[in-house]
């Protein structure tokens, strides 16, 4: 198993590893190899599933102004989430030199040498004109702090900032402490905004939901949270929890009616009508 430089382990490596292990013995199950894959039995190791969380537009805007008190990097943090629904680690990991306050933008990319974004690829999100104040006066905060204790100039001060972490601990180097900060500072956030408390993770899944609601292709969104396919961008959305709950509504529907061809509102097909077209079709994005 990999380790990082000082024998550190990355949770990033540890959980790369464990879902390599999974593949491995779901090949040899195929593969009659081996008879029972034993991932299903290590329940501990699974953990209990977690409900999937969405914010409404309104438990957003109370987090952001609970964040609000929580220190202008919090907020910042929280605000650039909310904006641009990158990951945790990938928030973290972003340095000043990733950061560009003219097009209000965020690249994110791999370390050289070290942590990469889970997709492994380099895409751009854009911010909102308050996040790029909030960065500014973040990166004002950072800069004075470098000046003051470090006794460099500001001018040494901007060309040092630049390769430090936005939000994380000093410079660019393995894994960094914050992730792990941030979400707790979250979970207090939402009991002061008196919202269900979440990770990190749930903002990005609020970002794609409040964009779809608003209109935003799937396509768009997919390409948005860095997903490989668009079956995971459906279920951050939760349209395949919606389609799930329509056909469930269909067949009870139907079963009712005494296997009469019905629409999920209930109300019977015409004679000449398939089942094909009786079930509810997908919104093309």
């Amino acid at each position: 198993m990999a380790t990082q430089a000082g024998g550190k382990l990355s949770n990033i490596t540890l959980n790369k590893d464990l879902r390599h292990f999974r593949h491995i013995w779901q090949w040899l199950v195929r593969g009659n190899l081996a008879t029972k894959n034993p991932w299903h039995e290590i329940n501990w190791l699974k953990g209990t599933p977690q409900q999937k969380i969405w914010y409404t537009a309104d438990q957003r805007d109370r987090l952001l102004a609970a964040a609000n008190r929580l220190g202008t990097k919090f907020h910042a943090a929280c605000s650039l989430f909310l904006d641009t629904a990158i990951r945790n680690g990938e928030l973290c990991h972003a340095t000043w030199q990733h950061v560009d306050l003219t097009s209000l933008a965020i690249t994110v990319a791999s370390e050289p040498g070290g942590w990469e974004p889970k997709d492994h690829q380099i895409r751009r999100a854009f911010f909102s004109t308050e996040t790029g104040i909030l960065l500014r006066n973040w990166a004002a905060a950072c800069r004075s702090s470098l000046v003051a204790h470090q006794h460099l100039t500001p001018e040494k001060a901007d060309e040092t900032l630049q390769g430090f972490r936005v939000f994380g601990i000093g410079l660019s180097a393995g894994h960094d402490p914050y992730e792990r900060t941030f979400n707790t500072l979250l979970k207090k956030a939402c009991r002061t905004a008196g919202t269900p408390e979440v990770t990190a993770h749930a903002l990005r899944r609020t970002v794609a939901r409040l964009a779809n609601e608003a209109g935003a292709g799937i396509r768009d969104l997919k390409e948005l949270l860095g997903h490989s396919n668009l079956s995971t961008t459906e279920i951050y959305i939760g349209r395949e929890q919606e389609d799930a709950a329509r056909r469930v509504r269909l067949a009870l529907a139907r079963a009712k009616s005494g296997n009469k061809m019905v629409t999920v509102d209930g109300q019977p097909n015409s004679a000449g009508e398939s089942q094909q077209d009786a079930t509810p079709a997908r919104t093309a994005c």
